[in-house]
């Protein structure tokens, strides 16, 4: 009864569904990610010299797909040059493509659903 009186059950309805939101997410992450990849794929010589890709391109060479899913599901700033470093290496776009969703998708859905379900919190108890 509470809920109804204070409007909040129309509020919720409208509230995007949280895996949408997700799937939206991790697909512009994705896509965002390419730039990184093609700088590596194109400018080898200079990142070289940067001493984090020297700790990163390692870990990529070794794991491949799976440490870009890691990284990508991950929220840090590392995951620049793990793109950059996949790029270098010539990983396969489709595998880099594929492999960063699903970690992007494992990201954005803690973050969405997160989101949905405290302001579900908030709305109820406030």
């Amino acid at each position: 009864m509470k809920n109804s009186l204070l409007g909040l059950d129309l509020l919720r309805s409208r509230i995007l569904n949280p895996f949408l939101v997700a799937l939206a997410a991790s697909l512009g992450g994705t896509l965002g990610e390419i730039s990184g990849y093609l700088a590596g794929f194109s400018s080898q010589a200079i990142i070289d010299r940067i001493d984090i890709y020297q700790k990163v391109e390692p870990f990529i060479r070794k794991y491949g797909g799976f440490a870009i899913l890691l990284f990508a599901a991950i929220p840090n700033p590392i995951f620049d040059l793990a793109g950059i470093a996949a790029g270098a290496l010539k990983m396969p776009i489709g595998k880099f493509l594929i492999f960063c969703w699903i970690g992007q998708l494992i990201k954005m859905a803690c973050f969405s659903f997160a989101g949905y379900y405290s302001l579900n919190w908030i709305l109820s108890n406030f």
